[in-house]
């Protein structure tokens, strides 16, 4: 797909809508139709690069083959990544950039916020209403009894006016209304800043930490053909092509190497002469790069202990040489783990019993073919 899209849902939809990517690429990752297109949409954002690295970048052939080439990103390249910075498909050709889907970070909860809280008003004063002044009417004054002694009529007594009593009004004080609370303005919610999210950050990832996830080979057969070299006081074996037949086993392993113990049994047979050399010990094979998807060349050493048997017919022992030797090997190893080795086997030449003054040959060179499971 030669389009560029701006979103993981167009990128998604895009994809929706076009069967043969769609189909090739969720085969590349080894998951569903549906799987691959819930996984862009939730788990893809589209960033740039930020330091130079080398990837391989997955291509389609118009016959519908996968294949790759390693490629180096320079800073500011756009790529589709995961949320926490890991490369899987480039932007402007959608091709993978890796073997499988990363697993997606786990999402970080955030705390609340804490909420303020405003204390009440406090209660208004009691009101003291007081009570009113009760004042009371006077008594009317009483008149005196006076007791007149018997004489002439007294003239009328004067008339004498009630004194008029003036009440005073009675002033009732208003009690003081209480003071009005202030208002209290209600609280406001906490300003929340926008968090922009970070951009992701392309860590310089090692290829061979990408593609070394899957399946490894533990044990290694191999058979082949011998040519055995020269000797230079006997022509023992000179120039005969014998059988070879080889087991190792892996112990340890990583993207580039691998350690094997191993055991290879030889065994030739020229005109009266019959021999046999069984060889065991550890070797160490280092691949020129690491990915397994792909025809990788190899070549390695190994050391050990090799015994030998050579006779002569009938059943007459030469020599039984046992000593320390080793071989040199290089090769090449296809995608289906099945490999081409050639090697040169290296023993210490050894004198023949009665005859020490002849020694007998055995170093050889060897071809063979084999696989890994």
């Amino acid at each position: 797909m030669h389009v560029q899209y701006n979103t993981p849902g167009e990128l998604a939809d895009a994809l929706a809508k076009d069967a043969h990517a769609r189909k090739a690429i969720a085969k590349h990752f080894k998951v569903s139709e549906a799987a691959l297109l819930d996984y862009i949409r939730t788990n893809l954002v589209l960033t740039t690069t930020t330091t130079t690295i080398k990837v391989p970048n997955y291509g389609l052939t118009p016959k519908g083959y996968m294949y790759y080439k390693i490629s180096t990103f320079k800073p500011g390249l756009k790529v589709w990544a995961t949320r926490d910075g890991k490369p899987v498909i480039k932007w402007i050709c959608t091709n993978p950039i890796t073997m499988t889907l990363p697993t997606p970070p786990a999402p970080v909860a955030k705390a609340p916020a804490p909420v303020k809280r405003v204390a009440p008003p406090p209660p208004p004063p009691p009101v003291v209403v007081e009570k009113p002044v009760v004042v009371e009417k006077p008594k009317p004054v009483e008149k005196p009894v006076v007791v007149e002694k018997p004489a002439p009529p007294p003239p009328p007594p004067p008339v004498v006016e009630k004194p008029v009593v003036v009440e005073k009004p009675v002033v009732v004080e208003k009690p003081t209304p209480p003071p009005a609370p202030k208002p209290v303005e209600p609280p406001k919610p906490p300003v929340q800043k926008a968090v922009e999210a970070p951009k992701p950050v392309l860590p310089l990832v090692d290829p061979c930490t990408l593609l070394s996830a899957g399946a490894k080979t533990r044990f290694n057969f191999k058979y082949g053909k011998v040519n055995y070299a020269d000797s230079k006081n006997d022509k023992f074996g000179a120039k005969n092509q014998t059988g070879l037949f080889g087991v190792s086993f892996d112990i340890q392993q990583s993207p580039r190497t691998a350690t094997s113990l191993y055991a290879d049994y030889v065994r030739n047979s020229h005109q009266a002469i019959c021999s046999e050399s069984l060889g065991y010990g550890i070797e160490r094979r280092v691949y020129l790069h690491c990915v397994q998807q792909a025809t990788r060349p190899f070549y390695g050493a190994g050391i050990g202990n090799y015994k030998s048997l050579y006779q002569t017919l009938p059943q007459q022992t030469i020599g039984k040489p046992s000593g320390l030797g080793g071989k040199l090997f290089v090769g090449l190893e296809t995608r289906r783990h099945t490999f081409i080795e050639l090697g040169q086997q290296i023993l210490k030449q050894q004198p023949i019993l009665g005859n020490p003054a002849k020694k007998v040959n055995l170093n050889n060179t060897y071809i063979a073919a084999g696989f890994r499971f």
